[in-house]
């Protein structure tokens, strides 16, 4: 057997602070920006090309069937309510950031999310996360995110910027 050690980041909800300071803040930044709008629903196709292209812009090939089997995945997941897709949309009413959340009994897990490269809305999203989190909390009772995947160089530190505990985890292949 070969061992693969991996690490995921887990953030508990009630740890992301939605106290009265926290709140306070994230007022004054959504006034800020109070025609950008995170909504739910499924929004798959624009996901698919903004992935595409963000690996693109990474130097990472994704081939159009694995492309097309994530579509497939996400759309089974949302279709049976075991998974969550939220968008970001900016002033001009443009999709310009998505996540999209499985969901289990004891914790949403990070799967995909990708933002239009075109856009100039800064903190586009940081927005969508943190009032992911708050709709998980609130609608769908969980109380753990995993941000699976902080290991990527390339992603990784904004996945732990929202904090929360690295946990490994192992993938294990018969040789």
């Amino acid at each position: 057997f070969s061992v693969k050690v991996l690490v995921g980041g887990h953030s508990n909800i009630p740890a992301i602070n939605f106290s009265y300071g926290y709140q306070q803040g994230w007022d004054t930044f959504k006034e800020t920006y109070k025609n950008i709008k995170v909504l739910e629903g499924n929004k798959t196709s624009h996901l698919i090309k903004y992935y595409q292209q963000l690996m693109a812009s990474q130097e990472e090939d994704v081939a159009k069937n694995r492309l097309d089997r994530l579509y497939n995945l996400i759309d089974c997941l949302i279709n049976n309510g075991q998974g969550i897709m939220t968008y970001c949309k900016n002033q001009q009413d443009q999709v310009v950031y998505i996540l999209f959340f499985g969901i289990d009994n004891k914790r949403a897990y990070y799967l995909y999310g990708a933002g239009d490269p075109s856009s100039k809305d800064r903190f586009r999203g940081s927005i969508t996360f943190w009032d992911t989190f708050r709709l998980l909390a609130h609608k769908y009772g969980v109380n753990q995110v995993d941000l699976e995947g902080i290991n990527s160089p390339k992603r990784g530190w904004f996945k732990m910027s929202f904090g929360g505990t690295i946990n490994p985890y192992y993938q294990v292949y018969k040789r």
